[in-house]
């Protein structure tokens, strides 16, 4: 939960008569979050490296994180957009997938503590 959805859901009462507020708060929630896909980008590809590097993921992992990387930096590049419900979204969507099933697969390899076999 971020800020911005703590201070919608404890004012709830007194914003439903302001309802601009409330798309305001929105705003700002959508241009952060457009923002910080910039940031999981630049962290995607320095992880996965180190992570492949250790033989924590497999290598078509290592690979779906670059273009991954670029959803979601090209996403964060229109944040604007996404704070007016553009497409782009659906850019940015595809790259958090790709973060989240790196999250996934290099937590499952570090909590069982073994390397992923080597792929030629």
């Amino acid at each position: 939960m971020t800020i911005t959805e703590i201070v919608l859901t404890a004012k709830a009462g007194s914003l439903a008569t302001s309802p601009a507020v409330v798309q305001t708060l929105w705003a700002v929630h959508g241009a952060a979050f457009g923002l910080d896909m910039a940031a999981i980008a630049v962290a995607l590809i320095g992880l996965s490296r180190a992570a492949a590097a250790m033989r924590l993921i497999p290598s078509w992992l290592a690979l779906a994180a670059w273009p991954g990387a670029a959803c979601l930096l090209t996403a964060s590049a229109f944040t604007v957009a996404l704070v007016n419900g553009g497409p782009w979204v659906a850019v940015g969507t595809v790259g958090f997938v790709v973060w989240l099933v790196f999250v996934i697969v290099a937590s499952i390899s570090l909590l069982r503590r073994r390397p992923v076999p080597e792929t030629a």
